[in-house]
């Protein structure tokens, strides 16, 4: 009866706020109920005793999850309870990948539902959107939870390391992690030792209330950001949307082929915005509650930030020169999972070991399954991997040194790192094969000619320093070999 007339309230709200602003009340239901989350990350410190605050998170994460999903909640139910007795009854060694798969078909069939009733359409009551960060935290618990049980001194990943879980928590406090109020709509993703000494309040998070000033200034910074991108795209979301250039009529609107590449730059901003209204509330909530902080030492002395759950750089994502720090920035929080609990897995498995171009490959495919089914995906997928690995190639060169020392070049290179990255982009937002084809047609192909066309040099480039470095290897052991006999004579 109480989730009932929540979810009326819920909807008169939303009616009311349509009609006042005029605004669509799947937008006003969705950022309302992110922002609530923050005066409840308030009175997060009037409580000290460790159950209530591991009930605070888990009722008023479930509370708030329920009044944006309603029904299709029991999703996040089943799957929490399922991935607590999948770790609790398989164990360590057996349970982190099949959990992670598991999990990841669960998701699949959320998105494949979404797809069959609503293709290309977003709903208020998706909970794919938010089973997407279940999938991070249940695998992220299976696997510090499966290197709890190993030598730490054989462990090499300082991060898995420091967040290995020991002793199997109860449900209590697992489905408190999981429903954590400032990441139970959108995110974002947090680990879950973390998350268990914030509520102990160890380590960073002792006295956390000595630490308020710094903390509640770092959070209403976020907030003020949150609402700066809300007037943005409340003005520009409707004059510049990104889906006329998946369109024929585009070239038609814009017949100038620069007329085109300035609207993919004003329009690649715009859409982003919307990432960021979600990512700067929930993270500004996380900030507020003292999840975030952390304190790092740096020539003996101690220097608190708030990096856990961030977003990444607003900066570097729309002024970047590096694609792959681009990558690094969008999404931090979602980085930081596919790196740690995909990437440098895989790269220390016995069949991939040490094989850097393969790792990053698995992680962008994986993260392409985990987004959805939309076709489009995995072509923007695909570009992103060859976009890095481009990058990767030019490290080597030296291009990027080079331009760090000549300023006068840096505009040229953000330009073009920009519009290369807006065009991938563009691709991921606009979900078809037909759609993406005419993006190609209006931007002439140029931006995937170029990607793919550097990628082919850069893997003859490696094949041909392999060969090189392979040589020089045989003809060093040749050498040894002779000054051995010698000694031996």
């Amino acid at each position: 009866m109480v989730l009932f007339y929540i979810g009326f309230l819920r909807r008169q709200l939303a009616l009311y706020l349509e009609k006042t602003l005029g605004a669509p009340p799947e937008q006003i239901i969705l950022i309302t109920t992110m922002a609530s989350a923050i005066p409840f990350s308030f009175l997060n410190y009037l409580i000290q005793d460790r159950t209530a605050r591991l009930l605070y998170s888990l009722i008023i994460g479930f509370i708030l999850q329920y009044s944006i999903y309603g029904i299709n909640t029991l999703h996040t139910v089943f799957g929490t309870i399922a991935s607590y007795l999948f770790v609790y009854y398989l164990g360590r060694k057996v349970s982190p990948f099949y959990l992670l798969v598991a999990s990841l078909i669960h998701l699949s069939y959320l998105n494949i539902y979404r797809m069959i009733i609503n293709f290309g359409g977003w709903m208020i009551d998706d909970v794919s959107t938010i089973h997407m960060i279940m999938v991070a935290k249940y695998s992220s618990f299976a696997f510090s939870y499966s290197d709890g049980d190993k030598d730490p001194e054989t462990i090499k990943s300082k991060h898995h390391k420091e967040l290995r879980i020991e002793k199997m928590p109860s449900f209590l406090e697992y489905s408190s992690y999981i429903y954590f109020y400032p990441t139970c709509i959108v995110g974002p993703f947090i680990e879950y030792m973390d998350f268990i000494n914030f509520i102990d309040q160890k380590g960073c998070y002792s006295n956390l209330k000595n630490k308020l000033n710094y903390i509640f200034s770092q959070g209403f910074q976020k907030l003020f950001i949150a609402i700066m991108f809300i007037v943005f795209f409340s003005v520009f979301g409707g004059v510049y949307p990104m889906t006329p250039v998946s369109t024929p009529e585009f070239r038609e609107i814009y017949p100038k082929w620069w007329m085109r590449i300035i609207y993919m730059y004003v329009c690649g901003p715009v859409a982003r915005s919307k990432y960021y209204i979600a990512w700067t509330l929930t993270y500004s909530s996380l900030i507020f509650s003292g999840m975030a902080y952390g304190e790092t030492v740096s020539k003996d002395k101690i220097i608190p930030n708030v990096e856990k759950g961030s977003y990444g750089s607003l900066i570097y994502n729309e002024f970047g020169m590096d694609p792959r720090l681009k990558m690094i920035y969008w999404n931090m929080s979602i980085h930081i999972w596919l790196k740690y609990n995909v990437y440098t897995r895989v790269l220390a498995s016995e069949r991939f070991k040490d094989n850097r171009a393969m790792a990053s490959f698995i992680t962008y495919a994986f993260s392409s399954v985990w987004h959805g089914f939309y076709p489009s995906y995995y072509i923007s997928f695909l570009m992103y991997f060859l976009f890095e690995q481009d990058a990767g190639f030019l490290h080597k060169l030296g291009f990027y040194e080079y331009v760090e020392k000549h300023k006068f070049m840096w505009p040229f290179v953000i330009l073009k790192t920009s519009f290369f990255n807006d065009i991938i982009g563009s691709i991921f937002y606009c979900l078809e094969v037909g759609s993406t084809k005419q993006i190609l047609i209006n931007y002439y192909g140029l931006p995937v000619n170029a990607i793919v066309g550097f990628y082919i040099i850069t893997l003859l480039y490696n094949l041909a320093f392999k060969k090189k470095k392979k040589k020089a290897n045989i003809e060093g052991e040749k050498g040894k070999e002779k000054e051995i006999k010698k000694k031996n004579e």
